[in-house]
């Protein structure tokens, strides 16, 4: 791994953070920052609650005064049960990554398998001839559970094309698929997202793990935090082939795992994969958001398997962090230690993203402010809590259906809108509705429910 300063970077990461926050505040404030006392005991109904959501400026308090909600006191305490333990190096095979792991201490029964032949019918996609290459495989021939079904599709679509560079018999013979956990199916998903949008760098995958360094469980993490390819400046979706190539080299990047429980999801596997030195504490925060999200939001946590990849970006700001669907991406900044000044921010951050696992697919004032809400809520118990200062950079008077009307990507200006009004909307209706009756609507608004 490679050891250099990081102190400048930082220094870079907070001045921008700095301006960034500046110019925001130079744009539209949030409307009223006040709250009526008959406004809080109003009951409203379902409908009343879509009106308000989506048509009116409704009051909220500013987001730096407004005091600890029933919801973030709610997950001040949610603490996953983790039992640690250790795997030295000598037990990885030689050319894995770096990997420091932690056991559950008992694992959650999984649902009821489905008969193979019954996967197959259902699945008119799969290739001729897959279901005898499962039925050689010793994890599908007693049937196909929830997360193998996700490692078959995967196969299916990175087999769709016409003549693939790997055959699904040969996936399969793939080393880390003799068993499948939770990261090799969302190493597969990550594969699928690079297979889709960035060939040339799909088929520089496949070769290297299949001449140069055998795919085995150990690099599954590795693979599976490969970041969502982005818009590169020749205007194709690219995965940067520096960050690659550090990804793939065995002696600079680095695995550290570790499996918790949680009381709805039950088993989760999480992983930090690293460029560079960190810090143990990003871990802890990792799993912190987790358990608080799904503290929450009452629903068992979407996904089995995070990775959070920390790394110096070729381009972009190294305060800035993703979520890919399948994992989570950050600057190397936000890998610090408690006494870190970006320490707060980091923790900010990874809620919010930790989040977007929740919240993703439904309108974007609601997916921002529902993870800026869970954000909250997980550091509420912080010492000195990072709250960003978002303000709208529109008219002062949009509403949300305004704003949905607009369709702003988020690399446009205004789409912060969707931070202020998203939090401000859910703020009021949590009081107007009263906690209870808000979670059951988030809910069934999470689940796309009329």
């Amino acid at each position: 791994m490679r050891s250099h300063s990081r102190e400048s970077a930082k220094i870079v990461a907070v001045l921008m953070l700095v301006l960034a926050l500046a110019s925001f505040s130079a744009g539209c404030r949030s409307p009223v920052a006040g709250r009526a006392a008959a406004e809080s005991e109003t009951t409203l109904t379902p409908q009343e609650v879509a009106h308000q959501a989506t048509g009116l400026a409704t009051p909220s308090p500013s987001f730096s005064d407004r005091p600890a909600s029933e919801a973030e006191n709610a997950v001040k305490g949610a603490t996953p049960a983790v039992a640690m333990a250790h795997v030295s190096q000598s037990d990885t095979d030689a050319h894995a990554p770096g990997t420091n792991t932690s056991a559950i201490s008992s694992p959650l029964p999984t649902p009821t398998p489905v008969p193979l032949a019954h996967w197959i019918a259902l699945n008119k996609n799969a290739p001729a001839g897959a279901e005898t290459a499962l039925e050689a495989s010793e994890w599908a021939r007693d049937g196909i559970d929830w997360q193998e079904s996700g490692v078959v599709a995967a196969l299916v679509a990175l087999n769709a094309d016409p003549n693939p560079p790997l055959t699904f018999t040969e996936w399969l013979a793939m080393p880390f698929l003799l068993t499948v956990e939770p990261a090799d199916e969302a190493a597969l998903r990550a594969l699928r997202s690079v297979h889709l949008n960035d060939p040339k760098t799909y088929h520089v995958l496949l070769e290297h793990l299949t001449t140069k360094t055998p795919f085995t469980d150990r690099w599954a993490p590795v693979v599976a935090a490969l970041p969502g390819p982005r818009l590169s400046t020749r205007g194709r979706y690219e995965v940067p082939a520096s960050l690659l190539g550090e990804l793939l080299d065995p002696d600079i990047v680095t695995v550290e795992e570790r499996i918790i429980s949680l009381p709805l999801a039950g088993p989760i596997t999480v992983a930090v994969v690293r460029t560079d030195h960190g810090s143990e504490r990003t871990m802890d925060r990792l799993v912190h958001a987790i358990s608080a999200a799904e503290a929450f939001m009452q629903e068992p946590f979407p996904i089995r398997h995070v990775t959070m990849l920390f790394s110096d970006w070729p381009e972009g700001s190294p305060v800035v962090a993703i979520n890919n669907h399948h994992s989570l991406t950050s600057g190397t900044v936000l890998d610090v230690g408690d006494g870190d000044p970006m320490a707060p921010i980091s923790s900010y951050i990874i809620a919010h993203e930790i989040a977007h696992f929740y919240w993703t697919g439904h309108s974007d004032w609601l997916d921002e402010g529902a993870a800026e809400l869970i954000a909250r809520a997980a550091t509420a118990s912080e010492e000195n809590p990072y709250r960003p200062q978002w303000a709208c950079e529109l008219s002062e008077s949009l509403t949300i259906a305004n704003l949905e009307a607009l369709q702003l990507r988020p690399d446009q200006p205004g789409y912060s809108c969707n931070y202020v009004l998203g939090l401000q909307h859910l703020n009021y209706l949590e009081d107007r509705m009263g906690r209870p009756a808000f979670i059951r609507w988030l809910r069934s608004q999470y689940r796309n429910e009329p």
